[in-house]
């Protein structure tokens, strides 16, 4: 028994080179070319702009922030995840996981106790959110 859906061929997914987007947006309206601007988010509103509520944006913010140090000192100091994981007591996998800033199996405690493994000090500051004027 042979199925025809197997036999046929996958259609490829055509995407326009930039070129041919630019010929597309040069051909827009005025009004069209200012809502084809990309959005640019700052790192606060990059999870906002995904949709998390508040909360969820200001800790997923945080952990990024944190990750991004942790990244940082691993490139300046040449670890190799095999060396992390003699380090911070994790097998690879799990040290591939906090490379690859896997934010939602983390905790901020989790990745401050890393940094701290790795020799930083780390410190927060806590600021009242300013009002917005009406």
């Amino acid at each position: 028994m042979s199925s025809t859906a197997s036999k046929r061929k996958a259609k490829k997914r055509v995407v326009p080179t930039s070129r041919k987007l630019r010929r597309v947006t040069a051909s827009l309206p005025s009004a069209l070319k200012a809502e084809r601007q990309p959005h640019v988010s700052t790192p606060d509103s990059l999870f906002l702009d995904l949709g998390f509520s508040a909360e969820e944006a200001r800790l997923l913010t945080i952990k990024s922030d944190l990750c991004n140090q942790i990244l940082k000192i691993v490139r300046e100091c040449g670890y190799s995840q095999k060396d992390l994981a003699k380090i911070w007591s994790k097998p690879q996998p799990r040290v591939s996981e906090i490379l690859n800033c896997k934010l939602s199996l983390f905790s901020i405690d989790m990745l401050v106790t890393y940094l701290g493994q790795l020799g930083v000090h780390v410190t927060f500051a806590v600021a009242r959110e300013r009002k917005a004027a009406s």
